[in-house]
């Protein structure tokens, strides 16, 4: 796998280098569906959400909201993006059906 660093990745994510994105996906996806799988999520929950992430960061570095601090790991920060957006997730499948169970009523 290539390797590349922190100013690399998030240089190559402002220039739309799908280099990049290729990599980040393919070096994120074991962890993140890890995470998923372990958390009750499927396969296409985990790429969903994984998708959802790269989307994230790559919007956050776009418009500005992102910048690389020294000693941080972008990876990490795609990981917290991912963890969070799964959490919502399960926070919202569950009002969704605990609603339905009180409409049914």
């Amino acid at each position: 796998m290539e390797s590349f660093s922190q100013e690399e990745i998030v240089k190559g994510v402002r220039q739309n280098d799908s280099r990049i994105l290729n990599h980040l996906y393919r070096k994120l996806a074991p962890q993140v569906k890890a995470y998923i799988f372990q958390n009750g999520g499927s396969e296409q929950d985990a790429e969903d959400i994984l998708q959802d992430g790269i989307i994230a960061f790559y919007t956050n570095v776009n418009n500005g909201s992102y910048t690389l601090q020294p000693g941080a790991k972008v990876t990490t920060y795609i990981n917290q993006i991912c963890r969070f957006r799964w959490l919502e997730n399960r926070k919202s499948a569950r009002s969704r059906t605990s609603v339905q169970m009180e409409e049914s009523h």
